[in-house]
């Protein structure tokens, strides 16, 4: 049979959505005429398509060997590898292919994304700064600047970034937050559409947490919670506000017997369904969740949540409304001396002073309140307080 007759066979195939027949002619194409890059190539469409990542980085390297000098397959293969966590083979990928075509400014975006992640700072930047000289107007490249920058503690040079991505978008939520933080606006809480996008964004959450934050958090409440109500049973019903992956969940879980996790982000949602340890999860906003929910509780947790969240009154109402008599809150904070902050991190803190007011004028009493390392920033610890709060009848 004719190569022509079985690649449009193939795409015959493909439009009457038959992958595996479109991968069967392209296979006997490939048969006979081994060194056609055309038929691995479009293999590795049709596997990447299928969500079948192995197979498609495969058929785009053979694809690759047969036409070294082609970059669609380098940026196909480049995109596929990133898919499979490969990030340094990707990044290969993208740096061969600029040598072939150096004003490819999606490549040079993407590895500057990839480097980026790899926390190489400088190579980063100099790929965001070479997008910008091609397009001065591409959002995401001044966004990712601003974030290079900040994270390096170099306000002045991160500020203009933000400004001209608001420039460009006025309603940017994460650069809106990111410069009220700069510029030391304190807003009442974090947009959700920021807060979602940080997460879904979180490549690794667990092992981040753990090992690079040295986040115990979840640890350190079930200790309190522990030393605070040794003789407490088990609670019935209990929530996590702000669940991400499940962490506290799985601190917590042989404490109550039935628990809800609430989250903005499905992909930290879809992590921790995987855990099994929620029987049930919701994707929404925790305030919002509340008012809807007509669910009471005896047991509540949010663990390094209120960093995204300055005024907590509104959500200490709807939890008082939704407690039993008794009921316990444990929850975590960063430290200030002011009622709350939005601190340049672009995470909030509060005072004792602010959670004792609020608990009382809530309904609440402050069983335990202990000062605890939260987490690491830069090698450095973030003070932050643990609280234990209890429902007044």
């Amino acid at each position: 049979m004719e190569i022509e007759t079985l690649f449009q066979e193939a795409m015959e195939h493909l439009q009457a959505s038959r992958p595996l027949q479109a991968i069967s002619c392209l296979q006997k194409a490939a048969e006979l005429q081994p060194t056609l890059a055309a038929t691995h190539y479009n293999m590795g469409v049709i596997y990447f398509d299928q969500g079948n990542f192995p197979e498609s980085a495969e058929a785009y390297r053979l694809a690759h060997e047969r036409a070294p000098h082609d970059p669609d397959i380098l940026y196909n293969l480049a995109i596929t590898l990133k898919k499979q966590n490969k990030t340094e083979d990707a990044a290969t990928c993208y740096e061969k292919l600029l040598l072939i075509s150096p004003d490819d400014t999606d490549a040079r975006y993407n590895l500057g994304i990839i480097y980026k992640n790899m926390n190489l700072r400088e190579k980063a930047a100099t790929c965001f700064e070479q997008v910008l000289s091609r397009d001065p107007n591409f959002i995401p490249a001044h966004n990712h600047l601003a974030h290079l920058h900040h994270k390096a503690g170099d306000t002045e040079k991160a500020i203009p970034h933000y400004q001209q991505v608001l420039r460009l978008d006025p309603g940017h939520t994460a650069a809106k937050h990111m410069l009220a933080s700069l510029l030391g606006e304190t807003t009442d809480s974090a947009p959700s559409a920021y807060v979602k996008e940080v997460f879904d964004h979180f490549e690794d959450y667990d092992q981040s947490m753990q090992t690079n934050l040295c986040y115990t958090t979840p640890g350190q409440l079930r200790n309190l919670l522990e030393k605070s109500l040794p003789e407490k049973e088990k609670f019935e019903n209990g929530l996590d506000l702000g669940c991400g992956t499940g962490l506290s969940g799985e601190a917590f879980r042989d404490d109550v017997k039935t628990l809800t996790g609430i989250d903005l982000s499905p992909v930290m949602l879809a992590k921790a369904s995987e855990k099994g340890i929620y029987e049930a999860l919701y994707e929404m906003e925790l305030v919002s969740f509340l008012e809807m929910s007509d669910e009471t509780f005896d047991f509540f947790i949010a663990a390094d949540v209120f960093v995204y969240l300055g005024n907590l009154e509104p959500l200490f109402r709807q939890i008082k409304k939704h407690a039993t008599p008794g009921a316990c809150f444990l929850f975590s904070t960063e430290k200030t001396d002011k009622d709350f902050i939005l601190q340049g991190t672009g995470r909030y803190a509060h005072a004792e002073s602010y959670i004792q007011k609020l608990a009382k004028k809530t309904g609440f009493t402050v069983r335990s309140n202990v000062s605890a390392n939260i987490r690491k920033e830069k090698g450095e610890w973030i003070e932050g307080n643990l609280y234990l709060l209890e429902c007044r009848a």
